[in-house]
């Protein structure tokens, strides 16, 4: 049994085997195990799950620091930076005013 879909053609080996035929400038042929190609998609699941898992952990870390910076009344760069243009504004607005 074959299956040509545009530039490519899917071709079944076997029970558990196919081979894929991709036309570019030249032709490249692959064969794949239908059960490799189970086993390999499952290992890639279960690894996005575990990487997942410890991303989600290092958010949460990330988070808490924050919500402690928010505590102690941290402020971003950005912030001390727009205070300060406030402050010399009026410093130099009430200078004005003498």
């Amino acid at each position: 049994m074959t299956i040509k879909d545009n530039k490519m053609e899917y071709e079944k080996i076997s029970e558990t085997t196919f081979k894929v035929v991709e036309t570019k400038q030249e032709v490249i042929e692959r064969q794949y195990d239908y059960d490799t190609l189970l086993a390999q998609k499952k290992s890639i699941q279960e690894q996005k799950e575990r990487e997942m898992t410890q991303r989600n952990k290092e958010l949460e870390e990330v988070d808490n620091l924050i919500a402690e910076a928010q505590k102690l009344g941290l402020k971003t760069k950005e912030e001390l930076a727009v205070e300060d243009a406030i402050k010399l504004a009026e410093e130099k607005k009430s200078q004005l005013e003498i």
